[in-house]
């Protein structure tokens, strides 16, 4: 069971803001899915550019799934 709960605190990486650190969403490098989840909106993206507002301070935040 310990060896399960390491394999998924190494999948699932916090993705913060870049000014304030605020958790913005998770991402899961084994499936490239990022998931976004705030009250009862739940997000999940697979490939492609995601731009996020920080609901902490407002920074836009951009990460990028395409393959080039």
């Amino acid at each position: 069971m310990k060896d399960k709960e390491e394999e998924e605190k190494i999948l699932c990486v916090a993705w913060k803001c870049i000014d304030c650190k605020k958790v913005l969403g998770y991402t899961d490098s084994r499936s490239e899915i990022l998931r976004i989840k705030y009250k009862d909106l739940f997000v999940y993206i697979r490939k492609g550019e995601v731009t996020v507002l920080c609901r902490n301070c407002g920074k836009q935040n951009m990460v990028n799934y395409c393959d080039d």
